[in-house]
């Protein structure tokens, strides 16, 4: 990610395609979200770096999918 890789296309980020109802569901968890990490909207370095640690999975030991 730092690197600049784009991610794998089959799972595009940040709701790219997503239309109607899934659209309304991806903007009502990320504002749910970030509202509980106590980040502003217009937070953009603390949008990022929270970013970031998602994709590490949040340094956990293991995950699974």
């Amino acid at each position: 990610m730092e690197a600049g890789r784009a991610p794998y296309p089959e799972f595009p980020s940040g709701g790219v395609g997503l239309k109607g109802l899934y659209k309304e569901r991806q903007y009502a968890w990320a504002f749910g979200y970030y509202d509980t990490m106590d980040i502003a909207r217009d937070d953009k370095e603390a949008r990022r770096a929270l970013f970031l640690k998602n994709w590490s999975s949040m340094a956990a030991p293991i995950f699974v999918l």
